[in-house]
């Protein structure tokens, strides 16, 4: 291996096409502190520069160690972002993306950790200025869909 040529630049082979615009919108990462101390770790996806009231769509999954991460979305990207809105997905426990403490934390007695988790990022939203209680859109899926209920329910 230590013979063989260096790498060149990387080289684009095919690009898919961009489905929004955006121009002036920045990613950021952010942790908010749950009830009981452990930072949760959020990206924020949405204008440079907010007006403090941004419509949130606001989504997490929290379960059986699947890590849900921030990917390109063309759908909110044209319905939500390009109209000024702010996505967010937050890393709440009980997920994959920090090992096995991380999951096992929000199992059994510990699943309303996920769902502190997940209320404490949308409180850090707005303590940042970011948005409104009222502006905050709430999703998720399978898990996530459960999370959701649960929050509604609070």
């Amino acid at each position: 291996l230590n013979d063989a040529p260096p790498l060149g630049a990387p080289v684009i082979l095919k690009r898919s096409p961009e489905y929004f615009d955006a121009c002036g919108l920045v990613v950021t990462r952010h942790e908010a502190a749950s009830i009981d101390g452990e930072m949760i770790p959020y990206t924020q996806v949405g204008p440079a520069n907010g007006n403090g009231d941004a419509p949130v769509h606001l989504s997490a999954y929290g379960g059986f160690g699947i890590s849900l991460l921030p990917y390109y979305n063309s759908s909110l990207g044209k319905l939500w972002l390009e109209r000024g809105g702010t996505c967010v997905v937050a890393n709440i426990r009980g997920g994959g993306e920090f090992g096995t403490r991380w999951h096992d934390a929000a199992r059994r007695q510990g699943k309303h950790l996920a769902h502190d988790d997940f209320a404490a990022v949308a409180a850090d939203l707005v303590r940042r200025g970011v948005t409104l209680p009222r502006r905050i859109a709430a999703e998720g899926r399978s898990n996530g869909g459960l999370l959701i209920a649960n929050m509604l329910t609070r």
